[in-house]
């Protein structure tokens, strides 16, 4: 993300891919300590996004053969949210009464996404700038598949409860509402800093990068942790 590749030791390492580098350690770590479907798919969408990290960060780059290093993160990314959607449909299906569910959750991802939508297809229009303009079309749409997922899997969990069996432990409940929220962070998280990304990289304003890597780590860190 605008970072140079460097060449010696690991200190040398720009701090923002030891972030990356640390993210998918945990992530393996994760899925070693509670091996399961949906945990190792997040350790997959982590290490694709650690992919799209290095193309907008310039370390990979097929610029010579007239492809954009930042369209080619977009897709890495994309796919990543994808990929995380995925595993939160893979804990939707341990409890069949959550597949059946279109909520207050899945309805707030649809709206924020569609202003992002919104928002940024204004913009390239505005600056007559349409380099970017079909790349972020179909980055939003791909990014609204985990968000609407992940929210309407926390909004069952924590506010509709009959999705808590009779007899189910209040620990075990309080832990999975626990995740459930911090899984609709962690989603909200990771879009909030492909905003920021969007605003720097789209609409040239240069103050919103230094959001980008706040928020990213935090969503990336709670989608792998309540995966």
């Amino acid at each position: 993300m605008g970072v140079r590749p460097v060449k010696g030791s690991i200190a040398k390492v720009p701090w923002k891919f030891k972030i990356v580098g640390a993210l998918c350690f945990y992530s393996l770590v994760m899925f070693a300590y509670m091996p399961s479907a949906d945990r190792m798919l997040c350790a997959v969408a982590m290490f694709v996004s650690a992919v799209g990290d290095l193309f907008l960060g310039h370390v990979f780059s097929l610029k010579k053969r007239g492809v954009s290093d930042f369209t080619l993160g977009a897709a890495a990314f994309g796919t990543a949210h994808l990929i995380y959607a995925l595993a939160y449909v893979v804990k939707m299906k341990q409890n069949p009464i959550l597949m059946r569910y279109i909520n207050a959750g899945t309805v707030t991802a649809i709206l924020i996404c569609v202003t992002c939508l919104l928002l940024f297809s204004g913009i390239c229009i505005y600056r007559k700038d349409y380099r970017y303009l079909w790349v972020i079309i179909a980055y939003v749409c791909l990014i609204s598949v985990n968000c609407t997922v992940v929210l309407s899997y926390a909004w069952a969990y924590v506010f509709q409860t009959e999705i808590c069996p009779v007899g189910t432990e209040v620990s075990w409940h309080l832990k999975r509402i626990n995740d459930a929220i911090g899984a609709a962070v962690g989603a909200l998280s990771f879009l909030i800093s492909d905003v920021c990304l969007g605003l720097n990289r789209v609409a040239g304003r240069k103050g919103a990068y230094k959001f980008v890597w706040i928020f990213y780590p935090i969503g990336q860190f709670l989608l792998i942790t309540c995966g």
